[in-house]
């Protein structure tokens, strides 16, 4: 496996992850439209009460399976035994969670109101059992994973379009969306037989409860985390604080997601080198660490001066307060695209579950502690701030807790060109916010000539970490 295999991995999970952001927002914006407000917030509701049940299954099963199977990647019977393992486990959680779910949609009050869309909407529990995406990551068909993904998305889109015509069609929609979820699990089965065997070594469950107990509390405590500041402001303030805030965070989101897709794709190679090669581990460790530098700073500061208009052209006047919560929010993005591959993946890799989840419900514990204090106080400004200090706090912690499994060194020189490149970005945006006629002239103007001037400077300063990433990339479009 060598540097371009990486590339394309990268290439495949950017792509993945930009049709994850814009296949949604097409059909949200065509559903707004049909369903109206009634309509999507009767789904949505649904569909996030189920999210509850699936995540009941999950238990961090996702990030353990793929670094489990990175493992023992060159085993075929190793792996084999590996994955029925953690097969049954998801089987069994899934079954567990299915009858849950079944006795209170038909017991409990809230639920026999919407039993027909609870019934539709349930069906991705069901097909849960047979989700294994974390075999595919684990052997890094992120190709595969890519171009399933497509196709899956874009026949659900269609069938929308073609089935969704009115307010009655809502159980349709449910069904498409159903699909859409589940559609992935099953194309996976069918390839399955690439992959392992069926006569497999006999398996042992109880030795991955003990980390995946570990790893469930991590994934908890991040999921109340990120949702708990929403909860909060909902109940400390209003729900227009919370539409500001929602949008903001929205936004911030997406461009996270968009960035650390680059080195999500490490974690399996990095997961088979920590038991058969440190100084490889510790050299792409590294390399993706100076990415993230090079890319999360500008990024960051380029969408504080931009902010505001951003806010305006993507959701109207009557969200032009949510500036100052997407300038806060902003400040975030290197301190988790950071500390994602430098100190979440090194400890995962390392076996250190314990240890995160310790750290992970500290951090909870705190961001609710911060969101008492500043949310009554200040709002979705307050929600915004305790974000920036809770994650600051998460970023000290697990980036110095990695460092004493692994030194990571930090090209400082590139660092600072990365900062040079960074003032001359937010001028740029300064001036053209000046001299552009309207606000969607200037976000247009923003982003493609700062990403040109980002290349060329990057260029002309020699930045190494830029160079050496564009190199890879080209050579990778050149071998086609």
């Amino acid at each position: 496996m060598n540097k371009n295999t990486l590339v394309r991995n990268a290439i495949y999970n950017i792509i993945y992850r930009v049709l994850g952001i814009i296949f949604p927002i097409i059909t949200a914006s065509y559903i707004a439209r049909v369903l109206l407000p009634d309509g999507v917030g009767r789904i949505n509701a649904v569909q996030n009460n189920v999210s509850y049940f699936i995540m009941i299954i999950s238990i961090g099963i996702q990030t353990y399976g793929i670094r489990e199977i990175a493992k023992c990647k060159t085993s075929l019977s190793e792996r084999s035994t590996v994955f029925f393992e953690l097969f049954c486990i998801n089987g069994c959680l899934s079954v567990l969670s299915g009858m849950l779910f079944i006795v209170l949609v038909f017991c409990a009050p809230i639920f026999r109101e919407e039993t027909r869309l609870y019934l539709i909407c349930g069906l991705a529990i069901a097909a849960n059992i047979i989700n294994i995406e974390w075999l595919f990551q684990g052997v890094e068909e992120y190709k595969f994973i890519t171009v399933r993904s497509f196709w899956i998305k874009f026949i659900a889109f269609i069938m929308t379009v073609f089935f969704v015509k009115n307010k009655q069609d809502i159980y349709k929609y449910a069904l498409i969306q159903t699909f859409s979820s589940c559609g992935n699990f099953f194309w996976g089965v069918s390839k399955i037989k690439k992959f392992i065997i069926l006569n497999a070594n006999r398996c042992s469950c109880r030795r991955h409860i003990k980390p995946l107990l570990f790893l469930s509390i991590c994934f908890f405590s991040t999921e109340i985390y990120s949702r708990i500041d929403i909860t909060m402001l909902g109940i400390m303030s209003d729900n227009t604080s919370v539409g500001y805030y929602t949008s903001a965070q929205r936004i911030v989101s997406i461009i996270m997601t968009l960035i650390v897709s680059i080195t999500n794709v490490f974690f399996p190679r990095l997961s088979e080198l920590s038991n058969t090669n440190k100084n490889k581990f510790k050299e792409l460790v590294e390399v993706g660490t100076n990415i993230m530098i090079m890319l999360s700073i500008p990024v960051s500061m380029c969408l504080v001066f931009i902010g505001k208009n951003a806010i305006l052209v993507l959701f109207g006047d009557e969200f032009a307060s949510a500036t100052i919560s997407l300038q806060l929010l902003a400040l975030i993005i290197p301190l988790r695209c950071v500390v994602d591959i430098a100190g979440y993946q090194v400890m995962i890799c390392a076996g250190k579950e314990k240890k995160l989840a310790k750290i992970y419900f500290a951090i909870m514990i705190s961001n609710i502690i911060i969101n008492s204090i500043l949310i009554p106080r200040m709002n979705e400004v307050g929600a915004s701030i305790s974000t920036i200090i809770t994650e600051l706090f998460a970023f000290l912690i697990v980036y110095y807790s990695a460092k004493k499994i692994i030194e990571i060194r930090i090209s400082y020189l590139d660092l600072l060109k990365t900062i040079m490149v960074t003032v001359v970005l937010c001028c740029t945006i300064c001036l053209l916010n000046a001299l552009a006629p309207n606000i969607y002239l200037s976000v247009l103007l923003d982003i493609v000539i700062c990403g040109i001037i980002f290349v060329l400077l990057n260029l002309i300063l020699r930045n190494k970490v830029f160079s050496g990433t564009l190199v890879q990339f080209l050579n990778f479009f050149k071998k086609g």
